[in-house]
């Protein structure tokens, strides 16, 4: 398979993964029911409560948490998890598996790898120390889990409700505008990637070698940013006289439920458990 099937195909799989995600928003959820600022503003607490977490017993509970609201949320266990323990989780372990070992992090041993029949460097042989294993450990648990509250936050949130929800916290409107677009042209671009490929490829007679595919990509780099240059000053000024204004990034507030004073109770009781459990109460 050539460089333009493997792009095809990985475009494809980002616009079908792009599509079946916002499927998500749509159903009838615990979270998606919430109002967007009380979610985005509970999920952020949980997320600063794992950055804060000393103990290791609090980072396993706090590993059930985004697994019980995705189910209530009607996610599918098997995508959320493949969506939170894919890229980050496994690059932050590989970073953090040197700290494991006696070299980098001295403690005590648990299990050695290989002895050393004189000292070398204060070094009686390479080892898994148990300080260093927790930290790994600490590590790996709050990426991941801080991964899974921004999945949770993307997959039953709407892009606009989440960019609505930034103003509160006084996020300047510049910046909003800027998301809102950058998120909409994307997938215009990636369409306009896709139809250059395809367009190659339904006019290629034989499979062409290394260096003209070279010489045909960056050619499309170029096009594809005099396009976003294009596009970007016809947008500014089709905004500029439509009057679009601060007034225009606002969306309508939805009402506070039931469900709402659900979902403040229970991030209230996880941040007083959480203080008990730091206090050694529990």
């Amino acid at each position: 398979m050539d460089f333009v099937e493997k792009t095809l195909r990985e475009i494809a799989v980002a616009v079908e993964m792009s599509a079946y995600s916002s499927e998500f928003v749509e159903r009838d959820g615990f979270l998606q029911s919430i109002e967007p600022r009380l979610k985005l503003s509970g999920l952020l607490g949980l997320i600063i409560l794992v950055s804060f977490a000393e103990q290791i017993r609090l980072l396993i509970f706090y590993c059930f948490i985004p697994i019980i609201f995705s189910l209530l949320s009607k996610i599918e266990l098997s995508f959320f998890l493949k969506r939170i323990l894919v890229f980050i989780p496994i690059f932050a372990l590989t970073l953090a598996l040197p700290a494991i070992f006696n070299f980098v992090t001295p403690g005590d041993a648990i299990l050695y790898l290989t002895k050393f029949k004189h000292t070398v460097f204060s070094l009686d042989g390479i080892y898994i120390t148990k300080q260093g294993l927790h930290s790994a450990l600490f590590l790996f648990l709050r990426i991941t889990l801080s991964v899974a509250y921004s999945v949770l936050i993307v997959l039953t949130t709407k892009w606009t409700d989440i960019v609505y929800a930034l103003r509160a916290f006084f996020v300047p409107w510049v910046v909003i505008l800027i998301l809102l677009m950058s998120y909409r042209y994307i997938f215009v671009f990636i369409r306009t990637v896709e139809n250059f490929f395809i367009a190659k490829k339904s006019r290629s007679i034989k499979k062409s070698d290394a260096l003209s595919g070279y010489e045909w990509t960056s050619n499309r780099i170029g096009i594809l940013l005099k396009k976003s240059f294009d596009l970007s000053e016809g947008v500014y000024l089709s905004m500029q006289s439509k009057g679009y204004g601060k007034t225009s990034i606002i969306t309508q507030k939805k009402p506070i439920s039931v469900n709402d004073y659900m979902w403040l109770f229970s991030v209230f009781s996880v941040v007083a458990l959480s203080v008990l459990a730091n206090m050694d109460i529990l």
